[in-house]
C-alpha cells in the first residue's frame, strides 16, 4: 500500500514541476523573454548548420519544391550537393538569370564543347535561376566547395538598372495623386516601400513620362504579382503595354496577378485593354500579349 502511495505521489510531483514549467513562460518576466531568444538563437543556429552541412540532401529535391519551376530551392539544393560531392577537376560554374538559363541545351553538352576546346576534362554546373541578382551569385558563390573552378556570370539589362533607392523615389513620385488613386488592401505606401524583391518600370513616350509600374516575382504563387501601377492623365494601354511585357520577361509563368484596384478603376480598364485576359477570378489574369 505504501508502494503505491509512492507511486501516486511522484505522479503529482511530475505533474506539479510541468504545470510550473509552463506557467513559468506565461510569466512576464526578462528572464523568460531571456530564455525563449536564448532557444530560438540555438534553433536558428542548428537550422543553419543543417543547411550549411548540406544533410538534408539526403531527402530527394522534389520534396521541398513548391511549384514545378522552382529555381532558387533546386539552386540550394544542388549547392548543397556540392558541398557533399565536391566536383573533381576544373569545374565552370554558370550564374546569371534566365538568358543565362536558355543559353546552352545542357551541362553535358556544353561541358563536352568547352573540354574539347580546352583539351582536358572540364565540368560544367549550372546554378543560374530566374531572376537572380547579383548578390544572389556572391552568397552562392560563398557557399561553393574548393576547387579549381571558373565562374560564368550571365549579363542582363536588370544588372544595370537603377539602385533600388532610386526605385523608391520613383515610387513616391508616381503613388497617390492624380497619377494614382490609393491602392487596395496591403498595397499601401509602406508595405511597397518594404518590398525587398520589387523592380520599377518607367515607360516614356514623346519625351513625357506616361506610366510606372511596380512588380515582384511571387515563387509560392508562380506568378508576377503587380504591385503599383502609377498613370499620368495622357497614359493609355500602348504605354501599359510594354511594362507588362517586361515584367513577365524571364519569368518561369506566363500569369500575372493584380490585385490593386476594383474592376470598375481605370487600372483594371488599362490592363485589359493592354491585352491581360481574365482566367477564373477577376484577380488573377494570364498574359497574351
Amino acid at each position: 500500500m505504501a508502494h503505491g502511495d509512492d507511486h501516486v505521489g511522484a505522479g503529482s510531483r511530475a505533474a506539479l514541476r510541468a504545470a510550473s514549467f509552463r506557467r513559468g513562460f506565461r510569466e512576464r518576466s526578462p528572464l523568460v523573454l531571456v530564455a525563449a531568444l536564448l532557444l530560438a538563437g540555438l534553433a536558428l543556429l542548428g537550422f543553419e548548420a543543417l543547411v550549411r552541412s548540406g544533410v538534408f540532401v539526403a531527402v530527394s529535391e522534389g520534396r521541398f519544391l513548391r511549384i514545378t519551376h522552382d529555381d532558387y530551392v533546386h539552386v540550394t539544393y544542388r549547392v548543397a550537393e556540392l558541398r557533399q560531392d565536391p566536383p573533381v577537376g576544373p569545374t565552370v560554374y554558370l550564374f546569371g538569370g534566365s538568358a543565362a538559363m536558355e543559353c546552352f541545351v545542357s551541362e553535358e553538352s556544353l561541358a563536352a564543347d568547352v573540354s574539347r576546346a580546352a583539351d582536358a576534362d572540364v565540368g560544367v554546373v549550372s546554378l543560374a535561376a530566374h531572376g537572380q541578382s547579383f548578390a544572389q551569385t556572391i552568397a552562392i558563390v560563398d557557399n561553393l566547395p574548393d576547387g579549381d573552378a571558373l565562374l560564368a556570370v550571365g549579363l542582363a539589362p536588370r544588372h544595370f538598372t537603377v539602385a533600388p533607392e532610386s526605385d523608391a523615389g520613383l515610387l513616391l513620385d508616381w503613388y497617390g495623386g492624380e497619377r494614382s488613386p490609393k491602392p487596395l488592401w496591403e498595397l499601401e505606401l509602406p508595405s511597397l516601400l518594404a518590398e525587398a524583391d520589387a523592380h520599377a518600370l518607367l515607360a516614356v513616350r514623346d519625351g513625357q513620362e506616361r506610366a510606372f509600374l511596380l512588380y515582384s516575382w511571387r515563387p509560392a504563387l508562380g506568378m508576377t504579382e503587380l504591385l503599383h501601377l502609377g498613370l499620368s492623365a495622357e497614359a493609355a494601354a500602348d504605354d501599359v503595354r510594354p511594362l507588362l511585357v517586361a515584367a513577365g520577361t524571364g519569368a518561369p509563368s506566363d500569369s500575372l496577378l493584380d490585385q490593386g484596384q476594383p474592376v470598375d478603376s481605370r487600372w483594371h480598364r488599362l490592363l485589359l485593354a493592354a491585352g491581360l485576359r481574365e482566367t477564373e477570378t477577376i484577380l488573377e489574369m494570364a498574359r497574351d500579349l
